[in-house]
């Protein structure tokens, strides 16, 4: 059965039925939780798949396949936090085509404070603003690598 871009084998279905079975008395959350870490669902980034999860768990549920426990709370929609910036302001505007610039070095946002600054930028900076994002993607910085870069990307080794 293919749900979210994932074939679930039978037996990956039975394992979910015995995890939800065997545990009726916690938070559809912490379901999630112990799903992924008994089929091994990571992010990229080595994190729980946890809110793909829950909408696999939704979808069984949906198709009578599972019975989940009832919602133990429902949160307000509230938009996305963007913090002000605890990062690097660059100390020059970089102008000119992107391969002017020579190599282009790729990261990988990782960290809390990385998630933050990558927020913060595409609110101020994208025409579209930044959004919740709930389906599959990477969010990752862009650094060209020009001779002064220490100079440019303060706080930022190059």
């Amino acid at each position: 059965m293919v749900i979210r871009g994932r074939n679930f084998s039978n037996g990956e279905i039975e394992q979910i039925k015995v995890i939800v079975r065997e545990n009726p008395d916690v938070s559809r959350r912490q379901l999630s939780f112990l799903i992924c870490e008994q089929l091994d669902w990571r992010q990229p980034n080595g994190l729980p798949k946890d809110r793909s999860c829950r909408d696999v768990l939704l979808r069984l549920a949906a198709k009578k396949i599972i019975k989940l426990p009832s919602a133990q709370y429902n949160l307000p929609s509230q938009p996305l936090r963007v913090y002000s910036p605890e990062m690097f302001l660059p100390n020059a505007h970089l102008q000119g085509k992107v391969d002017g610039f020579g190599p282009l070095h790729f990261s990988v946002v990782s960290t809390l404070t990385e998630r933050r600054r990558w927020n913060y930028l595409i609110a101020k900076h994208h025409y579209l603003g930044i959004k919740t994002q709930v389906s599959r993607h990477l969010k990752f910085f862009l650094y060209p690598m020009v001779k002064n870069a220490c100079e440019i990307l303060q706080g930022e080794g190059a």
